[in-house]
């Protein structure tokens, strides 16, 4: 972190940012309540994406029915889940900025409200897991967002500063959290959040392809505390221009929404990281989480 952005890093969220899981997930959950006659509305999944509230869809559905579900269709949704998985690659962009902070010296990490063997599976079955050198993933000790715990562990883990640091995030909650540990947050909503208010956030772009990071950086070391502080930030490349040691992004310019300043508040052997922007066959999505009371 001695580069261009000393003291900065970027934390990503993982459902829903880098890998859209979120529209799998509730689709199978909404197949199985409709088969059985009662519709999961939108409105109410939306209000726990980016956390772990406790809701429970099947419980919640037994309680809707007012008797059991048969137990062996737990098994046909979560393999419907898969199925839907396997039609989705990494969002736009996440590989570029990938490529981008690894030529900038800017080191990366998750920040994730999901167990880690559900983030760990899928970043070894995409062969991105050598790209992120720390995950903070929900467990006994890590509450789930809106707390802010998994933002200030990860950038404490890379020695990194919150306000020279961004983060990428697609839900309220994952917002909130980013926003109190002080990060730069960039929204990034997609299909299920995309009508949400995402307004906290530093920046709400409709996709991260086409927008440097190192300009998004260039922000968060210009902020007031920055500032305040005497510390020379560093220029965003001109528009268009790549960053140093990056490639052009050659994409055209995303729909940025909006931008306000605020003030400072494997199992197993690694899989060989995917380079070009290309990623790996598709195979298999990880199995369901344990210690959960319910399935994704």
């Amino acid at each position: 972190m001695d580069g261009l952005f000393p003291g900065a890093c970027l934390v990503l969220d993982f459902d829903g940012t880098i890998l859209d899981t979120e529209a799998p997930v509730y689709q199978s959950w909404a197949e199985l309540w409709a088969e059985q006659g009662v519709e999961l509305a939108r409105g109410e999944w939306q209000s726990v994406i980016g956390t772990d509230a406790g809701f429970d869809p099947w419980a919640e559905l037994e309680t809707r029915l007012g008797r059991r579900v048969d137990p062996s269709l737990a098994a046909r949704r979560r393999a419907r889940r898969d199925e839907l998985q396997l039609a989705y690659e990494p969002r736009e962009g996440v590989l570029a900025w990938l490529e981008e902070a690894d030529a900038l010296g800017v080191p990366v990490a998750i920040a994730s409200s999901s167990p880690v063997e559900w983030v760990e599976g899928h970043l070894a079955r995409l062969g991105l897991r050598p790209r992120f050198a720390v995950m903070v993933c929900r467990d006994e000790i890590v509450p789930p967002k809106p707390d802010p715990t998994s933002y200030r562990e990860a950038c404490l883990k890379l020695g990194a500063d919150p306000r020279r640091s961004v983060a990428v995030e697609d839900s309220v909650h994952g917002v909130a959290a980013a926003v109190a540990a002080g990060l730069y947050t960039v929204a990034v909503p997609h299909g299920l959040t995309d009508d949400l208010d995402l307004s906290a956030a530093d920046l709400v772009t409709t996709t991260l392809e086409g927008l440097s990071l190192a300009a998004v950086l260039a922000k968060a070391a210009r902020r007031d505390g920055a500032a305040a502080s005497g510390a020379a930030a560093p220029e965003a490349p001109a528009a268009g221009a790549a960053a140093p040691g990056a490639a052009a992004a050659g994409a055209a310019t995303p729909d940025v929404r909006g931008a306000r300043r605020r003030p400072p508040p494997p199992d197993g052997p690694p899989t060989p990281a995917p380079r070009g922007g290309t990623t790996p066959a598709r195979s298999a999505p990880p199995p369901t989480p344990k210690g959960r009371p319910w399935a994704p």
